[in-house]
């Protein structure tokens, strides 16, 4: 396991931490707070269930622990480049002869959807409790399939947004399936082992099992 790059097909060299080994790749796209210890131990959890994890760096080395200069370095990115730079990890990783998947969790979820949208797709996509603003992406251009997770009791994301995303992706026949859990935002970093986070981990792990054949 390491920090190491990956190269793009046009070159750019993308940073981040680098976990496992096989022909399916997951790239994990972090929270607000950049590639913590949590993340690093979300991509450990990826590779001990037999993917490569890739998890992205967009904050060039930048963490945190604090709220709100979690809230400044998400203010500060560049959603669209961000976006792109996912679609060519998992252009890098098919250069390598791997299946790729996306995964999400808060910032990250939400570009993990934008990502999906993108044109070519960087494939099967797993959103944990992120929304984009609409006029970041439009998500009606989603070809591969998608899976989400939203907490119930989420103070960042509303019911309301949640029903409109669902409402959007099912008029758009993208092949979505989406989650609810008696929870807050945050489950998966807040409570890793109560039953939203393993019901959803469950769920995830057998959702890219089946997108991305047999290790």
């Amino acid at each position: 396991m390491s920090d190491q790059t990956l190269v793009t097909p046009d070159g750019e060299r993308l940073a981040g931490y680098v976990v496992g080994s096989g022909r399916r790749s997951v790239i994990v796209v972090h929270e607000i707070f950049g590639v913590t210890a949590h993340m690093r131990q979300l991509a450990d959890r990826f590779a001990a269930a037999g993917f490569a994890a890739f998890a992205i760096d967009l904050f060039d080395g930048k963490t945190t622990d604090d709220l709100q200069q979690g809230f400044a370095l998400a203010g500060a990115l560049d959603w669209g480049a961000a976006a792109r730079k996912i679609v060519g990890a998992a252009g890098a990783l098919r250069t390598d002869g791997r299946s790729a998947a996306v995964v999400g969790v808060c910032m990250g979820g939400a570009l993990a959807l934008m990502a999906a949208a993108e044109q070519p797709s960087p494939g099967p996509c797993v959103c944990f409790y992120g929304i984009p603003r609409a006029e970041r992406a439009d998500l009606r251009r989603i070809a591969g399939r998608v899976l989400l997770h939203f907490g119930t009791r989420d103070a960042y994301i509303s019911t309301e947004r949640v029903d409109a995303l669902e409402e959007l992706l099912r008029d758009a026949d993208v092949r979505a399936r989406l989650h609810r859990y008696e929870a807050d935002h945050g489950f998966v970093r807040e409570e890793p082992d109560g039953a939203a986070a393993t019901l959803a981990w469950q769920r995830t792990i057998a959702f890219l099992q089946a997108e991305l054949g047999a290790a």
